[in-house]
């Protein structure tokens, strides 16, 4: 692999408005020409998060003027001043001519990975509030360098060590990552040439969180040792993202009733006791998302389990429950769906929509009370992507309708594809070589 020595150099010699026509040509190549309507922002008020949020404004006016910004600001409430510091950001990006929402969040936790599990929630949740499907966020290169770090302290393996995808999809919402490859001394840059304030976080400074620890080990780095982390880590990617392609083609599934249907036919129950309990946590994330992984030991025995009944043609029976969900033998297919209690609404951030969330279905509407599930002999709403077939056991259709809530005027958000791609950060290729500065300036 030819990995070219870009990352000083170009990020800090470069003109901001050199860079802004490098992140149009990135957006612009990323999205095929075909950028969707509406974007969210998460915006901390920090130098990395407003300095996107500048350069997506700059896209749309420039590029993608159909495009709509919907920054989404969190007020975690750690901080004395964390609300005053949430107004503070909301003026300034209303005098870019934005219009921000404030999303409250507060009692989350003592250490940053509740805080951050906080935040994603929160920001996830707006966006189906509001039906955006694309969520981007401010993680650059050192973000990337720190974790890895932090992984290698914990003797990760090497997936671990390929450091951050650009892409991925979580509660059905696409999370962008477009900064992964710009240092972060980049931000400060586009800020500083706009002569514009920003909100410093005081935690990043607290020593005794490990997150902290890791900041201060890549600061100390040299370029040459900077440069041999970030090369390994691109390497690494590049070694997860084919892997990840290879193990997405094997995934042959059906959508179905809101869940899946795994042909026994599928290459996937061929692969490794590791890989196949990977897969399977996607499985189980995609019907029923959930702050925390699950733990290697039951994925790995539950993946046992099927693979044991795999090679049964017993009539259809339940073979696991395994994070909320259900999976359900058949001769021919293995169903998952999502159990019967597992249906419960959450309070919604500040909108003036009213509205439902019950991890995979939005329902504009003011109810506010448990949601039912269907019982047998009941009307179902979704009764139509229950595809009538033959060779579906009624077994199977029961435990179907049973999954989806009993409520009216609902929007089926059909998981994500159960199998994820790691994505290499913007601007490299698989080859891992750096698209032509030359070509596109």
């Amino acid at each position: 692999m030819v990995l070219l020595d870009y990352t000083d150099t170009f990020f800090r010699e470069e003109s901001v408005e050199n860079l802004e026509r490098y992140f149009f040509l990135l957006l612009d190549e990323y999205f095929s020409s075909t950028p969707p309507n509406v974007i969210a922002l998460g915006v901390s008020g920090g130098p990395d998060s407003l300095a996107l949020t500048y350069l997506y404004l700059r896209w749309t006016q420039v590029c993608a003027t159909h495009v709509q910004l919907v920054p989404l600001i969190v007020d975690h409430g750690i901080r004395k001043k964390s609300s005053e510091e949430a107004l503070q950001v909301r003026q300034w990006l209303r005098h870019w001519g934005l219009s921000p929402h404030i999303l409250q969040c507060k009692g989350v936790g003592t250490n940053q990975a509740q805080w951050r599990q906080a935040r994603y929630r929160a920001l996830l949740l707006a966006c189906h509030a509001q039906k955006i499907s694309w969520l981007t966020l401010a993680h650059h290169q050192d973000d990337v360098l720190e974790t890895v770090w932090m992984r290698q302290q914990a003797s990760s393996e090497w997936r671990g060590k390929a450091g951050i995808s650009s892409h991925r999809i979580q509660w059905n919402i696409h999370i962008l990552r477009p900064l992964l490859a710009w240092p972060k001394y980049t931000m400060y840059r586009i800020l500083q040439h706009l002569q514009h304030p920003w909100v410093e976080d005081p935690s990043n400074q607290a020593q005794h969180f490990f997150r902290c620890k890791a900041r201060s080990v890549i600061k100390s780095q040299s370029l040459q040792e900077r440069q041999a982390l970030w090369k390994n880590i691109l390497a690494l990617s590049a070694q997860r993202h084919t892997e990840s392609v290879r193990w997405y083609r094997q995934t042959h599934v059906v959508p179905f009733a809101g869940g899946y249907a795994f042909l026994w036919t599928s290459p996937c129950f061929m692969l490794p006791m590791s890989q196949g309990a990977r897969i399977l946590s996607q499985w189980v994330l995609s019907i029923m998302p959930r702050a925390t992984p699950l733990k290697q030991a039951p994925l790995r025995e539950t993946w046992k389990t099927i693979l044991f009944w795999k090679e049964k043609k017993a009539t259809p029976c339940i073979i696991f429950t395994l994070g909320g969900c259900v999976g359900i033998h058949t001769p021919h297919a293995l169903y998952c769906f999502r159990e019967w209690g597992r249906i419960i609404p959450h309070s919604p951030p500040e909108t003036t929509l009213p509205w439902m969330w019950d991890h995979r279905f939005l329902f504009p509407t003011s109810i506010t009370c448990r949601v039912s599930a269907s019982g047998v002999g009941t009307k179902n709403l979704y009764q139509s992507l229950i595809p009538p077939s033959k060779d579906i056991p009624k077994y199977v259709l029961r435990w179907a309708q049973a999954a989806m809530p009993d409520c009216p005027e609902g929007t089926l958000y059909y998981p994500s594809v159960p199998c994820p791609i790691f994505s290499l950060p913007l601007g490299y290729k698989l080859d891992l070589t750096f698209s032509s500065r030359q070509e596109k300036k």
